[in-house]
């Protein structure tokens, strides 16, 4: 089932469901841009790259890596959401994602 245009309280409920993966992850920054939640193109980019890192090592179920990863990650969306880079509301959704997939590979 596609989710794409799914709500619920007027919220895509891609955004309430946590995610498989970085793969989610990344279409879910995708997304934020087009919605005007990431300001501009470069940030999108550094965080799309900063998961296909991840995810590469999610592949090769090396977890103590995508910790490492994961964890810079948070650093990142830190520094993003400090320099206004990211807005409020995408920064809590992305770290919470975070946070979840840090939970499954611990």
């Amino acid at each position: 089932m596609e989710l794409e245009n799914v709500t619920i309280n007027e919220a895509p409920v891609y955004e309430l469901l946590p995610p498989d993966g970085t793969q989610d992850m990344k279409k879910l920054v995708e997304r934020m841009e087009k919605g005007g939640e990431i300001s501009n193109s470069d940030v999108t980019r550094l965080l799309i790259t900063h998961l296909s890192i991840v995810n590469h090592f999610e592949e090769k179920e090396a977890s103590d890596k995508v910790v490492k990863h994961l964890r810079n990650l948070v650093i990142l969306l830190d520094d993003q959401k400090e320099n206004d880079f990211i807005s409020e509301r995408a920064y809590n959704i992305l770290k919470a994602d975070v946070e979840h997939l840090l939970e499954e590979w611990r």
